[in-house]
């Protein structure tokens, strides 16, 4: 194993696409970051929504506990049918307010609730687009911001662990990294959608520049030639990883 950085910040984001928190640690159980993506909000046929339709989204956080109901219910993300339970009335409300009356704030049913393979690898995610962890690069930010007119914050790409590596898009060209005493197997690079040109602070959109400069950089692309940035990772363990933990590649 080789040092190669070390974790610079972290990031829960407790429902799908709303508001999310920098974290001194992660906890992390058989299904990835524990208070991760638990929540996802619904339409009125179950298919969920993100800032894609609503980038206000980017902006909500209740202003009080959620807590779950006693209505199970079958939601819809991507092409994954899952089963989940609605939050209470209190929680209903608050999202109606947000979005509209159409929508409900629905609750994974349990850890191991929704499970994935990808380019060979089994493993359990929550309501994470498609694996439990994103990760990515202070150095390869910095470079990709050297050709913007504009500087971009990292919450823009909505990472749960941003490293600092010694290289720009080392995050790239790894299997897999260390962190404290948890393996982390790097399964694909995370190809971009229209969020990261969302501000998420304010939920108002910007301009595209950013995906226009992810376009046209050498390392913004994965193999098929979609835009990306970062990479999605699975874990071999639950355990602890924590703000200033070493990062080793393996």
């Amino acid at each position: 194993m080789e040092k190669i950085g070390i974790v610079n910040s972290l990031y829960t984001y407790p429902i799908k696409s709303c508001r999310g928190y920098d974290t001194e640690s992660l906890n992390i159980d058989d299904a990835g970051i524990i208070g991760d993506r638990d929540w996802l909000v619904v339409d009125a046929k179950g298919k969920f929504v993100t800032q894609r339709q609503f980038p206000k989204m980017a902006t909500l956080a209740p202003p009080f506990l959620l807590e779950i109901g006693t209505r199970s219910v079958e939601i819809t993300i991507w092409n994954d049918k899952v089963s989940a339970i609605e939050g209470t009335e209190p929680a209903q409300q608050w999202i109606r307010n947000e979005l509209g009356p159409e929508f409900r704030l629905t609750r994974i049913s349990h850890q191991k609730a929704r499970f994935k393979t990808k380019l060979g690898t089994d493993y359990y995610t929550r309501f994470a687009d498609s694996a439990p962890f994103l990760i990515t690069n202070t150095k390869s930010l910095e470079d990709l911001v050297s050709n913007m007119k504009q500087a971009l914050p990292m919450d823009r790409f909505r990472p749960n662990i941003v490293v600092s590596f010694d290289k720009p898009w080392l995050e790239t060209g790894l299997n897999s990294l260390k962190i404290g005493e948890v393996f982390f197997p790097l399964i694909y690079a995370c190809t971009r959608c229209v969020i990261p040109s969302i501000d998420q602070i304010t939920g108002k959109k910007g301009n595209k520049e950013i995906l226009t400069t992810l376009n046209k950089h050498p390392q913004g692309k994965d193999h098929s030639g979609a835009i990306a940035f970062g990479v999605r990772g699975v874990h071999s363990e639950p355990g602890i990883i924590r703000k200033g933990d070493e990062v080793w590649s393996t």
